[in-house]
């Protein structure tokens, strides 16, 4: 082999390796970017990136579907079906946000992680003292309670409601008296948010 022929086949394995090189850089950050950037901030209408009123696919395009279940809540016994995040591909913990459906659309969405906040930094796991002073929450009406065991605060400027796990600090007879005059004095300072409703 020739000096000049050697030279072109360095010269050749040399542009080859490159454009591997270049080629697989590009697939890895495709691979990657999508589950290595997450927004994880709580905003009227939002959690992160994806946003009221987008459909799975929409979902897809933002999240890797390997960590999502499509279920079936059966709210009220009816069919309410809803997108599963989970941390994990396994997808064997809780999952940390349920995106639920209506006509294949993002109509509600629960989230149940303390990695989400709001701007002013209230999420799962912040108190009811830490809510409400940021918030203001002083009117009776901005507290709620279910027949299923959902006590919350509603935030109507985010469009939220703050669930508060009023079990562990509250006797039943102060959540019966709750029941019948709610007010923001009522619940403990120290009642935790466990889970946060966008609406």
């Amino acid at each position: 082999m020739t000096s000049s022929t050697r030279s072109i086949a360095y010269g050749l394995f040399v542009f080859i390796a490159l454009f591997f090189s270049i080629s697989c850089s590009r697939a890895a950050s495709k691979a990657t970017a999508k589950n290595a950037y997450r927004d994880l901030t709580m905003a009227r209408g939002r959690v992160g990136e994806i946003k009221m009123g987008m459909s799975p696919s929409d979902i897809y395009a933002v999240v890797d579907k390997r960590f999502t279940r499509l279920v079936d809540l059966q709210l009220e016994g009816m069919y309410s079906p809803a997108i599963e995040l989970f941390k994990t591909e396994k997808r064997k913990d809780n999952p940390e946000i349920i995106f639920e459906l209506d006509r294949d659309k993002v109509y509600r969405i629960q989230v149940h992680s303390p990695q989400y906040r709001t701007d002013k930094g209230i999420g799962v796991g912040s108190t009811f003292g830490e809510l409400r002073r940021v918030y203001e929450i002083k009117d009776p009406k901005q507290l709620v309670w279910g027949e299923e065991g959902f006590y919350g605060a509603v935030v109507e400027e985010l469009r939220m409601s703050f669930g508060l796990d009023v079990n562990k600090t509250m006797t039943p007879a102060q959540i019966d008296d709750f029941k019948r005059a709610s007010g923001p004095g009522q619940i403990p300072d120290n009642t935790r948010i466990d889970c946060i409703l966008i609406y």
